[in-house]
Order: structure tokens, then sequence, then C-alpha cells
């Protein structure tokens, strides 16, 4: 596994996986969310020892932020989900570089054209390698790098399809950091109060950093 160029803190409220704010992961749009969480919510109650079904959206609604977090500040998606990474222009080496992990396939590359009008890249254009991290849309030694939008931006982006198909899948240990920061959010319902609080429960940022290395970084900063 390659290493990123750089790697971003793990605040839980600063920068999530780029250092680079060009290429941040705010740069990535999600098309079609996960359709389930990595931790299911009958896990947390039985890790919070709860029986009655009062909070249970509640529950369900922080498993979500909690999966959503880790994908920020990792890079890593736990349930398949279709993204859009949109860029500023040709990658200078030919290259595209998908800041996430496990990328399962890239439906499209497409680009704004000089009239405005966005164009799909023929798939015989440009190969793939799915297997590295992070993923790469490498194009042709014959491609034609056409003339993009003057002043449009975004007017590069790549759709593609990341994560597991089910919690039966998700690493264990990243499910392990998801039900821990969901779990500490239920106990830990306010920032500050009359005893001292933490921010994220221990572990969480140890896990993070495991799953961020070689994933998050400038890669595209050709671009």
């Amino acid at each position: 596994m390659p290493h990123a160029r750089r790697f971003s803190s793990s605040r839980i409220g600063g920068r999530s996986c780029f250092e680079n704010p060009k290429y941040r992961m705010e740069r990535i749009e999600t098309i079609t969310p996960p359709a389930s969480t990595s931790v299911s919510t009958a896990t947390l109650k039985a890790h919070l020892r709860l029986n009655d079904t009062s909070e249970d959206d509640l529950l369900a609604d922080w498993l979500t932020a909690a999966d959503d977090l880790f994908r920020r500040q990792t890079g890593y998606v736990l349930i398949t989900s279709t993204y859009r990474l949109r860029l500023d222009g040709w990658p200078s080496d030919g290259t595209v570089y998908i800041p996430a992990h496990p990328v399962t396939a890239v439906s499209s590359v497409q680009y704004l054209d000089a009239a405005g009008t966005w164009q799909t890249v023929s798939s015989s254009d440009y190969s793939t390698d799915l297997s590295d991290a992070p993923a790469r849309v490498t194009f042709g030694t014959g491609f034609a790098f056409l003339e993009l939008h003057a002043t449009a931006v975004p007017n590069v982006r790549v759709q593609f399809v990341a994560g597991h198909a089910d919690s039966s899948a998700v690493p264990k240990l990243a499910a392990q950091a998801v039900k821990l920061l969901a779990a500490h959010w239920y106990n830990v319902r306010e920032a500050y109060g009359d005893t001292t609080q933490v921010e994220v429960p221990a572990g969480w940022r140890a896990v993070c950093d495991q799953f961020r290395t070689g994933i998050c970084g400038s890669w595209n900063e050709g671009a």
C-alpha cells in the first residue's frame, strides 16, 4: 500500500481526510448513500444494555453519523455507496487518484467541454486499478485531453462505487470504532457539563489512523 503524501489531523472537529483544502473529502459528492449502517441498532443496544425502544431512531441516527465521520476522517467507506469525485482540470500525470477504499467500480468519467456540456469519456480510453489504495483511473497514451470549460469548476468528475456489501463484510476493528463512538454520543450528549468530558472515546483516533494510512493525501495536486 503506497504512502499518502500528506496526512490530516485526527481531530474530530478539524479537517477530515486531506491537508490540501482543494482535495479534502468535501470534494467528493455523495450520489447514493448507504442503505444500512456498519453496526445494527440491535448490536448497539446490546452494547449499551438497553431494552426499551424509545430511542431507537436516535441510536440509528448516531450510527449513521458515526459511519459518515469514519469515512470523512479516513477515506474508508464501510457500506456500499456511490460517490462523485470532482476535480478542477485534467490530471497532469494522466492518472486520477480516488481517495476512497475499497472502490469496487468506476461508473463514469466526465468532463465539462468548452461549450459547457458534460461529456462522457469512453471506458476504452482509460483503465482502472481498484485493488490498491487509492484506486486509480489512468488515461491511455492516445487519449486527447480535450479543452475544458474556461471558467466553470469543477470541470472533470469521476463517479465510483465504494464500500462493503453489508455489515458482515466490514472489518471488525472499524465496526468496533463506530460502535464506541455512537455509544459515546449516547452517553455524553453535551460537549460541556459539570464534569470533565472527553471529545471521542479511547481508541477512536488510533483506529482511524490505521485505516487512514495510504488512502488520504493530496493525490490529485496536478489537476
